[in-house]
Order: structure tokens, then sequence, then C-alpha cells
């Protein structure tokens, strides 16, 4: 499953950052290891980057 949306963009100086916050109820994850996987398309440069955050819940 995954989510679709545009983030909202903060222009510091030259550079344009955009901010990701996801909140997920603590009880809706069983104990485990999870993976994260954010999909970055640049549609100007024509770039993509996939960074990823590890995830470890304890019961």
């Amino acid at each position: 499953m995954g989510l679709v949306f545009q983030a909202p963009r903060r222009r510091t100086g030259t550079a344009i950052n955009s901010f990701l916050e996801l909140a997920v109820p603590a009880g809706s994850l069983k104990p485990g290891f999870y993976v994260g996987q954010i999909t970055l398309i640049g549609d100007v440069a024509g770039t993509f980057a996939f960074p990823r955050v590890a995830l470890l819940v304890r019961p």
C-alpha cells in the first residue's frame, strides 16, 4: 500500500525543502522490523531518490 501526495515546500536561501510527517497509532503495528521508503521525484531535473528508514517495534 502506498500514499501519493505532494509535500508542502519551504524555500530556505537558494534551496527548496520539503518535509513529511507520518503518524501511526502505536497499537496498529505488531512487534517486528519495518522499513519505510519514500520515493522522491524531481520533475525539473528528472532525478529520483529512494531514501529508507528502519523501525524496530518491540513488545
